[in-house]
């Protein structure tokens, strides 16, 4: 009896060995990665308990997917250093697995090609460096500067041919123009024409034309005068560009409501060409204004 009693102590004891060595083997492939913890508090899974639950039903037994279910949701159990002193065979055989996984080196990442990143910066319009305390004081310069372009009708050289950088071309453009009634367009050609050759009287005196046209009286006030500067000396060859800048500097002042100074300018006009019939009718209107008359709006709109 002795015998048979040692014979079977010594196969349970063999069956639980085995069986602790499939159920750590099972939590190691299931079981999620888990935090370090500190030394002095470790989680384990307590499968002493587990193997007992699973003796009560029968030594011979092999665990099903149900019952290998029910043990991957059983609860660790939080066991402190001074506990650890006496760990049953299932703790040593779990601590083991996961010694053996931590002593395994993990599979170092491929390495990188090297490469170069090349950034392309929009250039800026200022020697500073950009602030942003002073980006609306930038950004309305770049508008000023971009109203002024437009107005004056700037191009930029690099994308002309040569022949539109001829002033005598872009004249000849811009009287084309101002015969079709193109008068912005007009404008443009006679700008870059005085940006070409500046000491022209004939484009600032067309341009001022233009201007007069589109209720720039300012702009015509100011070409015009431009163009009489350049007409110096008065002489014959240039009396009636001179009698066409008066009579612009006039109509202008006379639509600005200074009737004194547009009739000073009529009788100048009047002065190059005596003879003229329009232009002693023309003197008479703008007369009658200036001393308080009223006068005909048809008379108004054919003074040019």
């Amino acid at each position: 009896m002795r015998v048979d009693e040692a014979g079977r102590k010594s196969r349970e004891a063999a069956q639980q060995q085995e069986k602790n060595r499939a159920l750590a083997e099972v939590f190691r492939v299931t079981s999620p990665p888990r935090r370090r913890r500190r030394p002095s508090e470790v989680t384990v899974f307590s499968v002493s308990e587990l193997t007992e639950s699973e003796e009560s039903c029968g030594q011979d037994t092999e665990l099903g997917p149900a019952e290998e279910q029910t043990l991957r949701e059983q609860e660790p159990v939080t066991v402190s250093s001074s506990a650890c002193s006496t760990p049953s065979k299932g703790a040593a055989a779990v601590s083991a697995v996961h010694a053996a996984r931590s002593a395994t080196p993990a599979a170092a990442a491929p390495v990188r090609t090297a490469g170069t990143i090349r950034c392309a910066f929009t250039p800026r319009q200022f020697p500073s460096a950009a602030r942003e305390s002073r980006s609306e004081e930038e950004q309305e310069w770049l508008r000023k500067q971009a109203d002024k372009y437009r107005r004056d009708g700037a191009l930029d050289e690099a994308d002309l041919r040569p022949h539109e950088k001829d002033p005598r071309w872009l004249k000849e453009r811009g009287d084309a123009f101002y015969q079709h009634g193109n008068y912005l367009a007009a404008i443009n050609a006679y700008s870059h024409a005085i940006h070409a050759a500046s000491n022209a009287p004939e484009l600032y005196s067309n341009r001022a034309a233009c201007h007069l046209r589109l209720n720039n009286f300012h702009k015509t006030l100011e070409d015009s005068s431009s163009a009489l500067d350049l007409l110096t000396p008065a002489v014959e060859a240039n009396r009636v560009s001179r009698l066409r800048c008066h009579v612009r500097r006039g109509t202008a002042l006379l639509r600005l409501g200074a009737c004194s100074e547009a009739l000073a300018e009529y009788e100048m006009a009047l002065s190059l060409d005596p003879n003229n019939e329009k232009l002693m009718q023309d003197v008479k209107t703008v007369r009658r204004l200036a001393e308080g008359y009223d006068s005909d709006p048809d008379e108004l709109s054919a003074l040019d």
